[in-house]
């Protein structure tokens, strides 16, 4: 027996006082629409007479089917029901019939070609909204923009009950979904969204129901929940079928195939390109403020390695405590291998950082290195990052790999703020290095040239998020090299609540940023 041309899948959950009307009114449309179909009810356990209903409907119409579930949650009721549809073409229908049966036209060919996806909006162009409560209608709005933030870009509503899947769309997605509550939209759409897929919105018209099962607040939460916990999965490598191919290895045929993945500029690729003889050049860059008791013993520390050709150069922001003018002692001291940039007052870390990498560059370097000046990183660990350099493009010292650590006298405080501001990067941004806001690390000298760090907007630690976004971004190779990160023994930290703010607005919007 041949599929049907569309399956309607409907989620209920204790619907006894509308399921009926709800069929009738999908029965009658369909029948007069000249293609073979069915009806697929995803029962999610419901207490009332909703399944009996049902059985009642298909004993009438035999295109009716009745799904009976344990109670799970909307999302697993879509999941089963999508599964269990046989149909060329899916749609998805809230069993309130907020939109007219009538504009299913709409999802669907002739009206509707070249799609994998075609979801109802209530936000596009030509789209209306009928009897909607203000209030929840500003936390669907809230919802959404979060959801455009972390998630799915492009997309002006992800919540409506109301979508259509191609049998290869819907056969590919559901299987991956692992949400089972109200956020399972958004999961399924980020899914789309990293596999390629053509998603389309489709004006419609939207009545509200009083009897909705929504609960604005209380599901509003659960719902953003569901959003931090799609990051979080992503983060892990749980969509890894996604990311590998898994059941799926090339994308179905009749689906556009996912964009070529930006990759690293060819003469990046194998070990660093050097001229015969000559050993790479590697310049350590080192912003300062008020760090005259530390900058010494770095030099020090830094020059009795082996490694000949690497050099010093210091970025000091007008130090009142005199940095720059020890810092020029030490450039007598080490001949060559030290160079001092003095900058008019405190202009802040990531400024530093992009007119360090700029002299860095003009001087020659192979590698650059990126290190604070407060001791907290300990030399030793250059040789491990340079090593690296022949098969990767950055190498972070990295505190949360394996073997890594931070300081064990850190207070409670200043671990949540660090394990809080690489949370934040990685749910904000779709980090996967692990310690996004490592200062220390070794860049090769085509990784600096190809990022426009004239687009960077932080000028405290959120510096080193954007340069681990942008490498990111740009498909570079990138090594964690665990280490024991050590506080500063002297001095204070320049770490403030202007720059802990300027973090949480600037990398909230940095997938929206060209590097």
């Amino acid at each position: 027996m041949s599929p049907p041309f569309l399956s309607v899948v409907i989620p209920a959950y204790n619907e006894e006082g509308r399921i009926a009307l709800t069929l009738e009114a999908v029965v009658r449309y369909t029948q007069g629409q000249g293609y073979t179909w069915e009806v697929i009810v995803a029962d999610d356990g419901s207490l009332d007479e909703t399944a009996s209903l049902v059985e009642a409907a298909a004993r009438e119409n035999p295109g009716i089917r009745l799904l009976r579930l344990n109670h799970g949650g909307k999302g697993w009721a879509v999941k089963s029901g999508m599964l269990e549809a046989r149909g060329q073409y899916r749609f998805l229908a809230d069993a309130d019939l907020s939109m007219p049966i009538e504009h299913l036209e709409r999802f669907l060919p002739p009206h509707l070609t070249d799609f994998d996806i075609a979801i109802g909006s209530r936000e596009a162009p030509g789209a209306r909204r009928f009897h909607e409560p203000m209030r929840r209608h500003l936390l669907g709005r809230v919802f959404n923009g979060m959801v455009r933030m972390l998630a799915v870009r492009g997309i002006s509503d992800t919540q409506c009950g109301f979508k259509g899947f191609t049998a290869q769309a819907a056969e590919t997605l559901f299987p991956l979904q692992r949400s089972h509550g109200f956020g399972f939209d958004v999961e399924v759409l980020f899914l789309a969204r990293k596999l390629g897929m053509r998603v389309v919105e489709v004006p419609i018209d939207w009545h509200y129901h009083g009897g909705s099962k929504v609960r604005p607040w209380r599901d509003g939460l659960l719902m953003s929940r569901d959003l931090l916990s799609v990051r979080w999965n992503d983060l892990r490598g749980r969509y890894s079928a996604v990311r590998a191919g898994g059941a799926h290895p090339t994308p179905p045929p009749t689906l556009e195939r996912a964009r070529t993945p930006i990759t690293p500029r060819d003469e990046l690729k194998g070990p660093l390109p050097l001229a015969a003889g000559r050993e790479m050049k590697v310049v350590v860059v080192v912003p300062t403020y008020n760090e005259a008791r530390n900058i010494p013993e770095l030099a020090s520390r830094l020059f009795s390695l082996d490694l000949p050709s690497l050099h010093l150069l210091v970025v000091d922001d007008g130090s009142p405590d005199g940095t720059g003018r020890i810092a020029e002692g030490l450039a007598e001291a080490y001949p060559g291998r030290v160079q001092v940039l003095h900058r008019q007052g405190k202009q802040g870390l990531g400024t530093a950082y992009v007119e360090g990498f700029r002299h860095a560059l003009n001087w020659g370097a192979d590698v650059v290195v990126e290190m604070d000046a407060d001791l907290s990183h300990n030399p030793q660990y250059l040789p491990l990052l340079l090593d690296k350099m022949a098969d990767y493009d950055v190498a972070v010292a990295s505190r949360y790999v394996p073997g890594g650590e931070a300081d064990p006298g850190w207070g409670l405080g200043r671990r949540l703020l660090s394990r809080g501001g690489n949370l934040y990067a990685h749910l904000a941004a779709g980090l996967r290095v692990k310690d996004a806001t490592a200062g220390f690390k070794a860049l090769r000298r085509g990784v600096v040239e190809s990022i426009d760090m004239g687009s960077f907007r932080c000028k405290g630690f959120a510096f080193q998020i954007e340069m681990a976004y942008a490498c990111q971004r740009k498909g570079f190779r990138v090594a964690e090299v665990p280490i024991s990160f050590v506080d500063r023994g002297r001095g204070t930290s320049k770490l403030s609540l202007a720059i802990v703010l300027e973090a949480l607005w600037h990398v909230l919007w940095m997938r929206w940023r060209r590097f």
